[in-house]
């Protein structure tokens, strides 16, 4: 039996855009199942501040489409569940077609191939048309979808051939779902799910693609210049060898964003989110990195970038990653906001009491942000996850401006839990200069520490096995405590 649990916070936060405020409003949402196995592929917000949620249940098979539909409070209002003719199916990405028709991409299992499924529906899921497009002999493997002026739908991904090494694809078709052109990159294998961009004259693309070194090319990571026919003009690499997971977005008409994940070295990990500002000349003109060299920062495995102001850009990403999402360790959705010269305002992390991971967000027009994923309890779950929403303010916050109604968001999270020799803070610039106190259970201060950098290292050899409490001060109020075994 399914529970769903929504816990609404509504804020009286006033901010100002084009010299006008709102009233933001944020949530959780969450959907327990002990006997599915679910998250979420995709998220769009309509004009109402409603929101549609494209989530798949991967277990019991055949896997199938869950469509959700959330109020702009987090409160269901609608929700189906199918699959095509029997099949194994599950949607990836949604596309909004018009104020009340949406086009939901995916797959299907057609003669024991994953093919291009694409189902057309109304805001109350109401099916205007469904089409399965055959990739020849060869199987999909992860999709995307945009849509250029003219409203022709363009597919992207990656197609595994009979021999099974993975290939990037592009596929238009027109607004009516006719095949107007077709191409398999086949001297670019790749790794992972590629970026497409549509050049600010609509003269081409470009082609953001990670993984495998490719034939024809020096670079794992490569930017391939496409003309409307999808030949390439010209290949360059990516600057800092940017991989796996990468999203792309524009600034300005000369400028865009490109993100993904950054390996320092061949130590897994050693892996933190790449964001790198590049013009049109392929000049890497900014550059940021997320994360630290202990722990993994993993970016969001569907969509980690998004913005409507440049001035609140926001990246997001799951720290101390696990790659199989259902282990016995906790982690966090962490949520960066920054500026077009990737100046980082403010960072939080929200969990951190079972394995949170996060696979996409989106930007809401109020200036807030939706973070959406998957929560792993080993404690009461067994290989099977629950989805898990939240919705936060242009802060970063929810449920209030000091945040004290929410326990999921925190400004700094300390680990490990428990430690033996060493503790590690990790913080977010907008509590800089805080105080980080440890007291012992009789209330003695055993450690003071001021937070300067984003991330801080204690050594605690000195202190005896036993429970601690902890707890950052800034502006002499309490922000964040908890409590710390030493081993």
């Amino acid at each position: 039996m399914k529970t769903i649990s929504t816990i609404a916070g509504f804020i009286i936060a006033l901010f100002f855009i084009n010299n006008s405020s709102f009233c933001q409003i944020t949530f959780e949402f969450t959907i327990k199942d002990p006997l599915t196995d679910e998250f979420v592929n995709d998220a769009i917000e309509l004009a109402d501040g409603s929101f549609i949620l494209a989530c798949n249940q991967f277990y019991p098979l055949p896997s199938r489409v869950h469509l959700l539909r959330l109020s702009q409070a987090g409160n269901q209002l609608g929700s189906t569940e199918f699959y095509y003719q029997g099949q194994s199916s599950g949607f990836i990405n949604i596309l909004q077609i018009n104020p009340n028709q949406f086009l939901f991409a995916g797959y299907t299992l057609n003669d024991n191939k994953n093919k291009i499924w694409i189902y057309e529906a109304d805001s109350l899921f109401n099916e205007i048309n469904s089409k399965v497009f055959s990739l020849d002999t060869c199987s999909l493997f992860s999709l995307n979808v945009l849509s250029d002026e003219s409203g022709n739908i363009i597919f992207h991904g990656v197609l595994k051939d009979p021999g099974q090494m993975p290939y990037a694809f592009i596929y238009q078709v027109s607004p009516t779902l006719d095949s107007l052109q077709f191409k398999m990159f086949t001297d670019h294998p790749v790794m992972f799910q590629p970026s497409l961009l549509r050049k600010v004259d609509n003269s081409g693309y470009y082609f953001f693609l990670t993984g495998y070194r490719s034939i024809s090319s020096d670079y794992n990571e490569a930017i391939l210049d496409l003309d409307n026919s999808f030949s390439i003009n010209h290949i360059t690499g990516v600057p800092q060898q940017l991989t796996e997971y990468p999203n792309s977005k524009w600034i300005n008409k000369k400028n865009f964003i490109l993100t993904g994940r950054k390996d320092f070295d061949s130590n897994e990990n050693d892996r933190v989110i790449g964001v790198l500002v590049i013009d049109t000349n392929y000049s890497l003109n900014h550059e940021l990195y997320i994360g630290d060299h202990d722990t993994v920062e993993w970016p969001g495995m569907r969509k980690n970038l998004d913005y409507f102001d440049t001035n609140s850009i926001f990246i997001g990403g799951t720290h101390n990653f696990c790659q199989w999402e259902y282990c016995e360790i906790n982690c966090w959705y962490s949520l960066s906001n920054m500026d077009s010269l990737l100046h980082l305002g403010w960072q939080k992390f929200y969990g951190g009491n079972a394995n949170y991971t996060l696979w996409g967000l989106r930007a809401t027009k109020d200036g807030g942000c939706l973070l959406y994923g998957t929560l792993y309890d080993s404690a009461t779950q067994v290989n099977e996850r629950d989805i898990y929403v939240i919705k936060v303010d242009q802060n970063g916050l929810v449920g209030g401006i000091d945040n004290k109604t929410n326990q999921t968001v925190h400004d700094a999270i300390v680990f490990p839990n428990p430690g033996s020799n060493h503790l590690i803070i990790e913080s977010g610039p907008q509590i800089s200069g805080a105080e980080f106190r440890i007291n012992s259970i009789d209330g003695k201060q055993v450690i003071a520490k001021t937070l300067i950098e984003r991330k801080t290292t204690l050594e605690t050899q000195f202190l005896p096995p036993g429970s601690y409490i902890w707890q950052i001060i800034f502006k002499n109020k309490i922000v964040e405590t908890g409590k710390w075994i030493k081993e």
